[in-house]
This record gives structure tokens, C-alpha cells and sequence, in this order.
């Protein structure tokens, strides 16, 4: 005969069913895998990091023992790492190539930091950037047509004549014009972008306002020729 179970007894196995889990998970070790983006900055501001990172995220591997862990991760997470480079503008040498170590103190948390978990393994676990000065310098632009025929043979109509850039001094002293976004063939007056090459991080305006002129009837056969083919 079954004998009915009373609120007592039912409340001790309750109770000693969570004890029971508390301590098994007190002596198990948890992993919590997570990919972070990375930032690469630099100190001082008359510098920048010229290329892009080794890899624009890292896989991170964060173990801990207990309940603790649960806690860790309902107070707060980790949303990226986060690389300072320490390196003097007054440097000579520049660009630099510069690294650094990824450790607990790059890992970037909204909310609380973890306590019980601690990271023990980055992937990649180091960080590559070059580091050069930052310049400004005033260039013109340079038009690039999307239908073949070049854009040096037109006349350019637009109410700006040069920019104003600025980006890493290896890169910066090296041009001698941006180039705009593809213009189409007939397009009239458009507003297109300029399109920057790596390195440079700034151009005033970024956007103009341009309308092709063909010079010379020349230039009108050689459009024929490209979008029909005819003579």
C-alpha cells in the first residue's frame, strides 16, 4: 500500500535534491566560448594604425568552477577586445609594425565583469597592427566613368576643384588624387562619392556634385563604338 508523501518530506527532497546539484556543479569546470570583434587604437592622436588587424575578431574560451559561473553570466558579458598600442609619435622610424599579447585586461564586458571566469585562451592570441603618422594634405579628385572611355577626356563640371584628406603619411604623400564611384554613361549633373583607398581615413567633402562634357565629337564616337559597336 503507497503511503502519501507529506509537505515535510517532499520539502527535504526538494532540499536535498538542490544540494545535491549545488555541489556536483561546484566541482565541474564550465567553458563558455565566445567570438569578440577587436578595436585596434592608438595613444597618442597624431597617430593611427594603418592596416587592418590579423583578424577583425578573436575567439575567446573563458572557464570557471560552480554556480558562480551561472551568476557571472547573468550580471554581464563580454562584447569585445579591445588593443591600445603604446606607441611614441616622436618615433623616427615610423610606419611601425607593433604587437601585443591578448590578455584578461583586453576583454571589453557591458554590465559586470566576469569573476569566476576567467579567459584561458584567445585564438588568434596575438595582435599585429602598423602604425603610422597621421597627415593632412589637399589633392583633387579624379573622375572614373562606368561605360569605357576615360574620364580625362571630358570636361568636368563641379563647384569643388581639390579635397581635403587625411590618412597615414605613407599612403597620404604617395597620391595624387582620389577617384570617384564609377559615373554612368549620360547621367548628367550627379552627386557620387569618393572612394578612398586604405589608409586614409578622412575627405572633406566626400561626396560632389559632377556633370561630364564630351570636348570633342571624337569622344561621342568612340561612346558609339563602345555601347553599339557601330562606326
Amino acid at each position: 500500500m503507497l503511503r502519501s508523501t507529506g509537505p515535510l518530506q517532499w520539502t527535504l527532497a526538494v532540499f536535498l535534491s538542490i544540494l545535491l546539484w549545488i555541489v556536483a556543479i561546484d566541482n565541474r569546470k564550465f567553458k563558455v566560448n565566445a567570438r569578440l570583434p577587436v578595436d585596434i587604437t592608438v595613444t597618442s592622436p597624431s597617430l593611427i594604425v594603418l592596416n587592418d588587424p590579423v583578424a577583425d575578431s578573436v575567439d575567446v574560451i573563458f572557464e570557471g568552477f560552480g554556480t558562480n559561473v551561472l551568476l557571472d553570466q547573468i550580471s554581464g558579458y563580454p562584447v569585445s577586445v579591445a588593443v591600445k598600442l603604446n606607441v611614441d609619435e616622436r618615433e623616427s622610424d615610423l610606419p611601425v609594425t607593433v604587437s601585443e599579447a591578448l590578455s584578461e585586461r583586453n576583454v571589453v564586458f557591458r554590465g559586470k565583469p566576469f569573476r569566476e571566469l576567467k579567459p584561458s585562451a584567445f585564438s588568434p592570441s596575438i595582435m599585429v597592427a602598423t602604425v603610422d603618422r597621421r597627415i593632412g594634405r589637399t589633392i583633387p579628385f579624379s573622375v572614373r566613368t562606368a561605360f569605357g572611355v576615360p574620364g580625362r577626356y571630358y570636361w568636368v563640371e563641379s563647384p569643388v576643384e581639390n579635397i581635403e584628406i587625411e590618412g597615414a603619411a605613407s599612403v597620404v604623400e604617395e597620391l595624387d588624387s582620389i577617384p570617384t564611384e564609377p559615373i554612368p554613361h549620360d547621367s548628367g549633373t550627379v552627386t557620387v562619392s569618393l572612394v578612398p583607398p586604405r589608409g586614409v581615413l578622412e575627405i572633406v567633402p566626400g561626396r560632389l556634385s559632377i556633370r561630364l562634357i564630351p570636348p570633342v565629337p571624337v569622344v561621342h564616337r568612340l561612346e558609339r563604338h563602345r555601347l553599339t559597336g557601330i562606326e
